[in-house]
């Protein structure tokens, strides 16, 4: 039995929250396929992997992450990141936002 099947993607949204928080950007995309194995139509999973994608400098894989966040929910806006995504630190807010504009969400 894997990570994914006893915690869920939701959790492994969480863990790479926290690597993306503390700049371990490489972690988070060595754990976020596992969550999107289990479930690819996760949007939350394919924002984060856009916005570790873009601060490791890989900006053509964070540009398609970004496209496949905006082909499941074409409403997608950065505007929406501060209910949706809550931030203790608005500085983490702030550098979570401009990596996904790096990805080419608005």
């Amino acid at each position: 039995m894997s990570f994914v099947d006893v915690y869920g993607p939701r959790l492994i949204a969480m863990v790479c929250q926290a690597c993306f928080i503390l700049h371990q950007y490489e972690d988070a995309i060595e754990t976020l396929p596992a969550g999107l194995e289990s479930n690819p139509a996760s949007e939350r999973l394919h924002v984060w992997l856009a916005a570790s994608y873009a601060r490791a400098g890989l900006l053509d894989d964070a540009a398609w992450e970004a496209d496949q966040v905006l082909l499941m929910n074409p409403a997608f806006s950065l505007e929406t990141i501060a209910a949706s995504y809550p931030f203790k630190d608005e500085t983490d807010r702030a550098d979570f936002s401009k990596a996904l504009s790096l990805a080419g969400l608005r």
